[in-house]
């Protein structure tokens, strides 16, 4: 379900971690956030010629600023699903 769905497996690890948040809201977060963010960044390579060079790299950082706040968003539910369920954390370097 990670593969196809990442917003909805988000969704509802947030709704294990706090009770009080329903997983459809933070899955539709998880979806305008990421998923529309590769919408935008799609649309401004498709229209390279037509937007303007400084509009889109004001897109693009601010895409790529959009993209590390919700890493660091997800990191935090991430760590406490595995406080809450003694997980081992495995790090995986890619070289």
């Amino acid at each position: 379900m990670g593969m196809f769905c990442p917003c909805i497996l988000f969704g509802q690890n947030v709704e294990t971690v706090k009770e009080d948040v329903m997983w459809n809201d933070a899955c539709m977060c998880h979806a305008i956030c990421v998923e529309g963010g590769m919408v935008v960044a799609g649309a401004t390579m498709f229209f390279h010629g037509i937007v303007d060079l400084k509009t889109s790299f004001l897109i693009c950082e601010t895409l790529l600023f959009a993209w590390w706040l919700c890493g660091i968003y997800n990191g935090l539910f991430r760590q406490s699903l595995q406080k809450k369920y003694h997980l081992k954390v495995y790090i995986f370097i890619f070289l």
